[in-house]
């Protein structure tokens, strides 16, 4: 009998490019991979080395804040060597709101 493995490739992660979005939106991203057995999909942050994402294709984030900000990896691993990586940016734009103080007197 013939057993075919496979190490891990991606095939699409979305979005692709620098996604910027506002403060509060929500986003999901989304990673593709193949192989044989098929692959897991885990997520990282690379400026957060201790943030716990839960493993899938999608990746969804509500409520973004300013520390959402950075890159998002995606790995596909299936035991097979090499795993598989792609990563995107997420940009934040943050809410500023101006107070003026009003002299009473």
């Amino acid at each position: 009998m013939f057993s075919y493995i496979a190490s891990p490739v991606i095939e699409a992660i979305s979005p692709v490019n620098n996604k910027t979005v506002n403060e509060s939106d929500s986003i999901i991203f989304y990673c593709n991979a193949s192989g044989f057995p098929p692959p897991r999909i885990e997520w990282s942050k690379l400026e957060d080395e201790t943030a716990v994402f839960p493993a899938g294709k999608e990746l969804n984030i509500t409520r973004v804040n300013r520390t959402d900000s950075g890159t998002y990896v995606c790995t596909a691993k299936n035991g097979v060597y090499p795993n598989a990586t792609a990563s995107t940016v997420l940009n934040v734009q943050c809410k500023f709101i101006l107070y003026s103080k009003i002299n009473k007197g």
